[in-house]
């Protein structure tokens, strides 16, 4: 998959183009039918079925402090958003200038930057333009002079509610893997870089790789089972431990491989959560009882990893 920053990298393709736009954040249930319906409509006219979405939330840059975490890094998106089948991704920095820009001319720039651009397919909330004004009702009224099709697909719903990423992160805030999994049809997962951290995982016979997660929404605080994979080595069992919010490395999480590992300092780990096994709230007065807890913890990890039915990594 072609991924580009700018929408006059899309001006050089003659052939039919149908963009899937929004912010695809998770790349869940909901998302993955946006993008089905655009490959679907692109199959049909000849032409290629592109992505147009953000870098980070808008809120970022609109409002930081109400901005929330998110679920997925942009490598992470664009990654999934190949695995189901689009030609290119037009990964756009939200700026302020172009949260400027009116709904009118946001679509007019659109289809001067690309004119083969016959289809739009959002979801039935998608905003755009200045202040959010442009809604689903303003994208129609805009789009048919122009020769555009609008698609709005139904949205998915789970347990009687659209599935959304706020919803996600609501699970995974809880320490729900099994609603966040049924949402986004796959096992939540992390992919970060393994940094140094304090090393008293080490000195309790369980050294541990933390990620370095900054921006990433982490999971409740606890002990979960996971799968973790390095780089291109096979995937292997892992306890997890997700500290307290304040703790020393707030933007880190401590993975202990069951089989062992090598230096995996530098390296890229990625890491699937099945579910979580216990808050995290136990607190021990000498380092023999946390050693011991560990031990339980990591034995309770390998037993519900090996009773876990679906065995095959879902992205």
């Amino acid at each position: 998959m072609k991924t580009v920053d700018q929408m006059e990298a899309l001006a050089g393709i003659t052939g039919p183009v149908v963009l899937a736009a929004g912010m695809f954040d998770g790349v869940h249930l909901g998302h993955i039918a946006l993008l089905a319906e655009a490959r679907r409509r692109a199959i049909a006219l000849g032409g290629e079925a592109w992505v147009l979405t953000f870098a980070d939330h808008p809120q970022r840059t609109l409002a930081p402090d109400r901005a929330p975490p998110l679920l997925t890094t942009p490598e992470q998106k664009c990654a999934l958003l190949a695995q189901h089948g689009m030609a290119g991704c037009l990964l756009l920095p939200f700026t302020k200038t172009l949260s400027r820009i009116e709904p009118e001319a946001f679509i007019s720039l659109l289809q001067d930057s690309i004119p083969s651009l016959r289809g739009l397919v959002v979801g039935e909330n998608w905003r755009f333009g200045h202040r959010a004004r442009g809604d689903v009702q303003l994208l129609r009224k805009l789009g048919h002079p122009l020769g555009l099709e609008i698609i709005v697909p139904e949205s998915v719903t789970w347990q009687g509610a659209v599935i959304s990423s706020t919803r996600i992160r609501e699970a995974i805030a809880q320490g729900n893997m099994a609603d966040a999994r049924a949402m986004l049809g796959r096992r939540p997962d992390y992919v970060g870089e393994v940094v140094h951290g304090l090393k008293r995982g080490r000195k309790l016979g369980f050294p541990t790789a933390n990620l370095d997660l900054h921006g990433i929404l982490l999971p409740a605080p606890g002990i979960y089972a996971g799968w973790a994979m390095v780089e291109d080595s096979g995937r292997q069992p892992a306890a997890v431990y997700c500290p307290q919010a304040g703790r020393e490395h707030p933007a880190a999480i401590e993975v202990h491989l069951l089989d062992g590992a090598p230096d995996l300092y530098g390296k890229t780990l990625r890491l699937e959560l099945v579910c979580r096994l216990r808050e995290d709230t136990m607190r021990f007065d000498c380092e023999a009882d946390l050693r011991e807890q560990i031990r339980q913890d990591v034995q309770c990890v390998r037993r519900t990893l090996e009773q876990e039915t679906d065995h095959a990594p879902h992205s």
